[in-house]
């Protein structure tokens, strides 16, 4: 891997609890410096996905995708989670707003 030298201006009292970390876990100052910038930039990127997942959800919904009763998906997932693994597929989806709606309309219209 190529490396590129940067320079980090630290406070340094910062500079002096990252120098005793790094001692006590044995790695060097620099060590210890690109693995928290490491574990950064992939919890940066972990966050921007949860972000870009919640605005493509947010804009399915809108254009008329699936919704779902809370009540309903709560039930769903606690039934999940007291069901024995072998078993947790057999347990149905809630259905949706949009289904739901059609159910009460035909049993109206019964």
């Amino acid at each position: 891997m190529t490396a590129a030298t940067t320079s980090l201006k630290l406070p340094l009292p910062l500079k002096d609890e990252i120098a005793g970390l790094a001692s006590k876990l044995g790695i060097s100052t620099h060590g210890f410096m690109v693995d928290a910038l490491q574990r950064a930039v992939r919890d940066a990127k972990l966050r921007q996905q949860f972000y870009d997942d919640g605005a493509a959800a947010l804009a399915e919904a809108e254009a008329g995708g699936p919704t779902y009763d809370m009540d309903d998906v709560h039930t769903y997932f606690r039934a999940k989670l007291k069901a024995k693994p072998e078993n947790r597929a057999s347990i149905p989806m809630p259905k949706s707003v949009a289904e739901k709606k059609k159910e009460q309309l035909a049993n109206v219209a019964a």
